[in-house]
């Protein structure tokens, strides 16, 4: 009498490879929220990132603390919420990520994904 067992829901994932696809597809739309973030209107150039180099610049080419800075409005309150929430998007997809790759494989998303690198590269004969 032959018995047969079926695999678990977590073999499944871990053979057919889509719990690495799919991790792999939530670290891509993490960067994507962090880069939404630092840079949220790209057309225009402007957000967070550009105030940082702009401060920046301006301290290194006077050699100091620059006295003044542009005031604090409303749309930099809201341009800063917004940045928060998409920086909060990266962190809920990185967390879904390891969360989702610790279960099929153990070691967290990018180690999983730097094994299994090496057997997508092999030739199928």
């Amino acid at each position: 009498m032959r018995i047969s067992v079926k695999p678990s829901l977590r073999e499944s994932f871990a053979v057919s490879h889509i719990v690495a696809i799919a991790a792999l597809t939530l670290i891509v739309w993490s960067v994507y929220w962090v880069m939404k973030a630092l840079f949220p209107f790209t057309e225009s150039l402007s957000g967070p990132a550009v105030s940082v180099v702009v401060y920046i610049a301006t301290a290194a080419a006077i050699r100091g603390v620059p006295a003044s800075s542009p005031a604090f409005d409303t749309a930099d309150l809201l341009t800063s919420v917004i940045a928060l929430a998409y920086v909060l998007n990266a962190l809920v997809s990185l967390a879904a990520a390891w969360a989702l790759t610790r279960w099929v494989y153990g070691p967290g998303s990018l180690r999983a994904l730097k094994s299994l690198h090496v057997s997508f590269r092999r030739p199928y004969i």
